[in-house]
C-alpha cells in the first residue's frame, strides 16, 4: 500500500492493517476452494483498486489537482462531507469496502452507497454486479501466467483513443469484458463479463436472446455493432450453485427450492485447464500493460522467454498498438524487452504497429455529459430508495400515505425521455420495463468511469532473479 510518511498519517497505516488481515483472510478462502464468494470478490476488486494507477490519481493535496474527468463530482462530494484531499476519498472508501458486510441478508449496495464517494460505488458496484469468477489454469505445463504488478488492473476490451484537438487532452474508451487477478504461475482468476457467451445460458433459448438483447443495447449502442472480446470463445462457465442443478446442459432449479437465498448456499468452481492459445492470449494482454509497473514475475525462465518471442513477433492481434498519451513509453518498453531477447540469444524482429487516433470528440463535452448523467443515476437511485423506506413507513403508519407519496415522486421534467431502441435497423417498442432499464444502462454506460483510470509508471531496465523470477523495470 502506498503510505504517507508523515507523524498523524494513521489513516492509512489502519487502511493497510485492514487490508493485511483481509489478504490472509482470503489465503484461505483460497486454500478451501471457495466457500466464501463475497470475500474474495472483495478482495480480488481491492487487489484493482490499491494499485499505483488509482493512487496517482486521488493523491493530490486538494481536488484542484485531481485531473480525472470526474473532478466536478469528486468536488460536490467533498464539499458535502468536508473532505480536503481527493486521497482521503479514495482510502476511505477503500476502508468501507473491507468493512461491508455482504452476507444475503445484508443490503449492501443501500450501505455502501450511503457512506462512500458515488463513482467508487458504481466503480464496485460493476465490479460484482456486471461480472462472473472463474479460475483457469494452462493445460500445457509449457505454460505458465506471468505475474506483473499492474496484473490485477488489467481490463480486456477493444478501445479507442481520442485526443481534443483544442486541448491536447487524451482519453482511451472501449467496453470492460475480462478483468483478470493473476494468482501463481499455475492459477489466474479471470472476471468475465455477463454479456459475454455462457454456455450453460445459452442452452436455454430465452435466457441467450435476454443476454443478446441487453448486450445489443449496452455494448453495441455505445461502442459499434459487433464489438467482441478477444476471449470471446474462453471455455469457462459460471459456477454451479446448490440451488440449481445442471440437467442435459441446462441450469433448472432443484425440486423444492423455495427460491430464498441463504448464507449457507454454497457455489462449486472448477479449475478450467485452458489452451496455450487462450493462456498466451491472457499472458499477452498482461505483457502489453506492464509498461505502467516496475516488474514481471514469472517462475521458469525458458516458458517466459518462450511468451516473450512469441509477443514480441506476433502480428498485433493481441497488443503492441501503440498510440495515445503513452505512445513513448510503450514503445522504450518494447525496445528493452526486445534487447533483453537478443541478448539470450534470441534473434527476433520486433512487430509493432500505430493504432489511430480519432480527433472528432469534444472531450470537454463528453466530460460534461458523463458527470450530468451520474447526477441523474445517483438523484434516480435515491429517489428510488427514499420510496422503498416511504413504503415501509406505509405499512406501518397507515396515516402517513399522502405525505408519503409526495416524499416518493420524482419531478418528471428532472428525468430524460423514453427513447425507441433500434437493434438490427428494427425499430421496437420496448415495454416500460425495459425502457427504465435502458435508461439506467445507458446513463451507466456514459456516467462516470473510474475503473478507465491509468497506471502511469515509466518503465526502464530489466534483470531477471530466480527461483520465481523477476524482471524489474528500473526507472
Amino acid at each position: 500500500m502506498y503510505m504517507v510518511q508523515s507523524p498523524d498519517a494513521n489513516f492509512p497505516r489502519e487502511l493497510e492493517a485492514k487490508f493485511s488481515k483481509l489478504e490472509g483472510e482470503t489465503s484461505a478462502v483460497i486454500r478451501r476452494i471457495i466457500t466464501s464468494h463475497h470475500l474474495l470478490r472483495k478482495f480480488v476488486y481491492l487487489l484493482n483498486q490499491r494499485g499505483s494507477g488509482f493512487f496517482k490519481t486521488y493523491n493530490c493535496d486538494s481536488i484542484d489537482d485531481y485531473k480525472k474527468i470526474d473532478r466536478d463530482l469528486l468536488k460536490e462530494f467533498m464539499d458535502r462531507n468536508g473532505i480536503e484531499r481527493p486521497l482521503d476519498v479514495w482510502l476511505q472508501g477503500m476502508s468501507s469496502i473491507i468493512d461491508l458486510d455482504m452476507r444475503v441478508t445484508a443490503n449492501w449496495q443501500e450501505t455502501l452507497k450511503s457512506s462512500v464517494y458515488y463513482g467508487l460505488f458504481c466503480h464496485f458496484q460493476e465490479h460484482i454486479t456486471e461480472f462472473w469468477m472463474s479460475f483457469c489454469t494452462p493445460l500445457s505445463e509449457d505454460e505458465e501466467f506471468i505475474l506483473p504488478d499492474t496484473g490485477s488492473h488489467v481490463y480486456e476490451g477493444p478501445t479507442v483513443d481520442f485526443q481534443d484537438k483544442t486541448t491536447g487532452e487524451f482519453i482511451r474508451l472501449g467496453p470492460r469484458f475480462h478483468l483478470f487477478a493473476p494468482i501463481s504461475p499455475l492459477l489466474m482468476i479471470v472476471l468475465r463479463s455477463k454479456h459475454l457467451p455462457e454456455p450453460h445460458e445459452d442452452n436455454n433459448p430465452e435466457t441467450k436472446a435476454g443476454r443478446q438483447l441487453y448486450r445489443q443495447v449496452e455494448i453495441d449502442s455505445i461502442h459499434g455493432p459487433g464489438t467482441k472480446s478477444i476471449l470471446e470463445d474462453l471455455p469457462v462457465h459460471k459456477a454451479i450453485n446448490s440451488y440449481f442443478t445442471l440437467v442435459n446442459g441446462i441450469l433448472r432449479k432443484r425440486p423444492g427450492w423455495d427460491g430464498q437465498l441463504r448464507q449457507t448456499d454454497t457455489f462449486s468452481f472448477p479449475f478450467f485447464k485452458i489452451s496455450a492459445h487462450h493462456a498466451r492470449i491472457i499472458n499477452g494482454l498482461l505483457l502489453d500493460h506492464a509498461f505502467h509497473g516496475l516488474r514481471i514475475i514469472f517462475n521458469k525462465k525458458g516458458p517466459f522467454l518462450d511468451l516473450l518471442e512469441w509477443f514480441l513477433t506476433e502480428p498485433c492481434e493481441v497488443g503492441k498498438r501503440l498510440g495515445g498519451e503513452h505512445h513513448a513509453e510503450q514503445m522504450r518498453y518494447l525496445a528493452r524487452l526486445t534487447a533483453l531477447m537478443h541478448a539470450e540469444g534470441r534473434n527476433i524482429s520486433l512487430h509493432i504497429t500505430n493504432g489511430p487516433i480519432n480527433y472528432d470528440l469534444d472531450i470537454e463535452s463528453y466530460k460534461n455529459q458523463n458527470n450530468d448523467a451520474a447526477r441523474w443515476l445517483e438523484s434516480l437511485e435515491k429517489s428510488h430508495a427514499s420510496g422503498e423506506k416511504v413504503k415501509k413507513n406505509r405499512e406501518k403508519d397507515p396515516d402517513a400515505k399522502v405525505d408519503a407519496g409526495r416524499q416518493g415522486s420524482v419531478d418528471p421534467q428532472d428525468q430524460p425521455k423514453n427513447e425507441k431502441c433500434s437493434i438490427e435497423g428494427q425499430p421496437i417498442d420496448l415495454s416500460p420495463t425495459v425502457k427504465h432499464d435502458e435508461e439506467i444502462s445507458r446513463a451507466k454506460l456514459t456516467s462516470l468511469r473510474v475503473s478507465e483510470l491509468s497506471t502511469q509508471h515509466q518503465s526502464a531496465n530489466v534483470q531477471g532473479t530466480h527461483p520465481i523470477q523477476q524482471l524489474s523495470m528500473m526507472r
